[in-house]
């Protein structure tokens, strides 16, 4: 049976150091050249946990610069995590697939990639099975997320790249770091936003370490988020919205709705509880519905679209279906969920 190595990380409680002139710079590039034992990656993702401070103040920003005599505090929680991976036969709901990608449907209540917490049943566990021997061979260094270049919420179904080479992940990646890809997402939102463009920056949240947050003009750090957004259609209680992130920070566009007073319907973390419970839902109702991009190899263009899920489509038919005002006057919007 094939296995993939997972990282096994034992993590002290803490760890204090003062920097000289040798860690002078960047923070992530310190903690490197501190304990080369992690990875830059790695120690990004504690900073942006909130998991490192300076002089005694949490640091959410891997580019902050160190100065010489700075105290550097980590508290890193201890995580127990698999030493292996196994492959699992998950059915893979295939949309799009060629020799450079894979692109699947992914369903609700799906991690991406293992981590703590979530340790089977994920998207890689899925893709190991199915093209598993491939993704060992071209990733090694990755073995708990090979051929994986974005990500979707564990509740978010939708539209999801998956690659089977290094060549593949370096032309992808860049595609969605150049704005390249374009991506639309369908959610059903209380009430109906205002805006049609929102421009923010977004960072972890101070308090609650697992959310994010819309940072104020005056507040620095963080990181700038962009989300084009359309009114489908809005009965007064509820709109259908397109929405079109030009950016891909974590949670951007849960974050966005909430920032415009208009939260995604289900959504357990920045959604309205008692609204949720009204409507008996527990998972935010937002897909990823459509990716356009030009083919790095034919040069052609290629447009991906997926079904909405059955209890989105069947709340969009109840809601929707009399008294609607349709933002600019056409019905064709109602072909997404068929």
């Amino acid at each position: 049976m094939l296995q993939g190595d997972f990282p096994l990380k034992i993590f002290p409680p803490t760890d204090s150091f003062v920097v000289d002139e040798r860690l002078i710079g960047r923070l992530d590039k310190g903690l490197v050249l501190h304990n080369n034992a992690y990875s830059r990656a790695f120690y990004q993702q504690q900073i942006d946990l909130g998991r490192v401070r300076v002089n005694g103040r949490v640091q959410t920003r891997a580019s902050y610069l160190l100065s010489q005599g700075d105290l550097v505090d980590l508290e890193l929680v201890e995580e127990e995590t698999p030493s292996s991976l196994t492959p699992e036969n998950i059915p893979l709901d295939k949309v799009y697939e060629d020799n450079m990608i894979l692109v699947i449907n992914k369903p609700r209540n799906m991690v991406v990639h293992p981590a703590p917490g979530h340790v089977q049943g994920t998207v890689v566990h899925a893709l190991l099975h199915e093209i598993g021997e491939r993704l060992k061979q071209e990733f090694p260094e990755e073995p708990w997320r090979p051929g994986i270049v974005h990500r979707l919420d564990k509740d978010t179904s939708g539209l999801l790249i998956t690659v089977k080479t290094r060549r593949a992940k370096a032309v992808y990646s860049e595609l969605f770091s150049s704005k390249q890809m374009k991506k639309m997402y369908i959610a059903i939102c209380i009430n109906s936003p205002a805006q049609k463009h929102i421009h923010t920056r977004i960072a972890r949240h101070p308090v609650k370490r697992k959310e994010m947050t819309v940072l104020s003009k005056d507040t620095e750090g963080g990181k700038e988020a962009i989300t084009h957004c359309h009114v489908l259609a809005s009965n007064g209680r509820l709109s259908v919205v397109a929405l079109y992130p030009e950016t891909g920070r974590t949670h951007q566009l849960r974050v966005h709705m909430k920032h415009l007073g208009t939260p995604i319907l289900g959504d357990p973390v920045y959604g309205v509880p008692s609204i949720n419970f009204r409507y008996g839902l527990d998972k935010q109702q937002l897909h990823a519905y459509s990716l356009v991009f030009t083919h790095p190899e034919s040069a052609e263009r290629v447009e991906l679209v997926t079904k909405l899920p059955d209890d989105m489509t069947s709340l969009i038919e109840k809601e929707f279906r009399e008294g609607v005002s349709i933002v600019g006057g056409s019905c064709d919007w109602f072909k997404i969920i068929r």
